[in-house]
């Protein structure tokens, strides 16, 4: 199975601990590494690339940004590092599950490598491989 399944993004969000019945793959681009450009080549792909401008969640606090995404089986896909580190050490220290976090640093690849990478990564775990773990697109090169 591939990575990163939601429902549809009408349907109404889910409560932590239950993730949607898997669809399609699915990315959720928080503030700190949101790109059109990525979002649209993952969605050339046949991903569902949900961006936090086009949720209405753009200037949310990262921890609404990580509820966000988790309610809708999305893995959530950030460039900040260190405050999604923590909010995931809490939410596993809390008994808390989420949908996944990939990391990147934006600055390091060009767009298309972004997106070969998120590719790599998303046609090789699947949903319940990222269920409350983080991944470094920095490990998922060529």
């Amino acid at each position: 199975m591939s990575l990163l399944t939601m429902q549809r993004p009408s349907e109404s969000p889910r409560q932590n601990r239950e993730f949607p019945r898997q669809v399609t793959p699915a990315g959720y681009f928080d503030d700190d590494a949101e790109s059109k450009i990525v979002a649209r080549g993952l969605s050339a792909l046949g991903f569902l690339a949900v961006r936090a401008t086009d949720s209405g969640m753009r200037g949310q606090p990262d921890e609404a940004h990580l509820s966000y995404a988790t309610g809708r089986g999305l893995v959530l896909i950030t460039a900040n590092r260190g405050d999604f580190l923590r909010l995931h050490s809490e939410w596993i220290r809390d008994g808390r599950s989420h949908a996944g976090i990939i990391i990147l640093l934006q600055q390091r690849y060009s767009p298309g490598e972004q997106v070969r990478r998120l590719e790599r990564l998303m046609r090789a775990l699947s949903a319940d491989d990222m269920r409350s773990r983080v991944e470094f697109l920095s490990n998922w090169g060529g």
